[in-house]
């Protein structure tokens, strides 16, 4: 489509967890906003794929010898870089990835299939970790296709998912229809310890605790 370009060159999104998460052997894939977040070392030093995708509209491009980075620069590190360029008909901002994002992943669990028959799919968990409202729209994706969600506490956005999800408060505001956040299977993470949040991941990599309806 044309509002898509890969651009192949680096992007961020890393936290703590995947610290630890980038430094064992593994074949999984790791999607983020592409903004530097600390990641980007880990994941090249253990040849991790991560995958950047933003609206462009949204970003500053890298500059040569930078005194300062802005918080929202591309960074290098990242093994592809989608991006949503803007068209005379839409202004791509943020949210509108998470679409696309969920997309890639879906295709990347997939795999290619034979004609023959189907292959079991890779297993896809959300971790929210930042603190941006457009976190909303990973949510609802990862509700609507029955996608785990590790919610791990940290940041104000988190919090407050939290809050909700354990009935402190009855209500909260959301870019999305708040039922999405109420149906879906997410998992309440306190600590943040890296160690903590990697045993959470790769245990969802490994095992869905829930039952999935099969489609007709």
């Amino acid at each position: 489509e044309d509002g898509i370009r890969d651009a192949q060159e680096s992007r961020g999104l890393g936290d703590v967890y995947k610290r630890q998460v980038s430094t064992q052997s593994t074949w999984a894939v790791i999607i983020d906003s592409g903004l530097f977040t600390g990641i980007e070392m880990f994941t090249m030093r253990k040849q991790v794929k991560l995958i950047g995708v933003a609206p462009e509209g949204e970003i500053q491009y890298p500059k040569i010898n930078p005194t300062v980075r802005e918080p929202n620069e591309l960074s290098n590190g990242h093994t592809h870089l989608f991006l949503l360029c803007n068209t005379d008909k839409r202004k791509y901002q943020w949210g509108d990835e998470a679409f696309l994002k969920y997309t890639i992943a879906n295709a990347i669990a997939t795999g290619k299939q034979s004609k023959r028959g189907t292959k079991p799919k890779c297993k896809i968990v959300y971790v929210i970790l930042g603190d941006h409202a457009a976190c909303d729209y990973d949510i609802y994706y990862a509700a609507k296709n029955q996608l785990p969600i590790i919610i791990v506490n940290g940041s104000s956005y988190s919090e407050k998912l939290i809050s909700f999800m354990s009935k402190e408060t009855e209500d909260i505001n959301l870019e999305i229809d708040k039922e999405y956040l109420e149906n879906s299977h997410s998992y309440i993470l306190d600590n943040n310890n890296s160690e903590e949040i990697a045993s959470y991941l790769h245990f969802f990599l490994t095992y869905t605790p829930y039952d999935i309806p099969r489609k007709a």
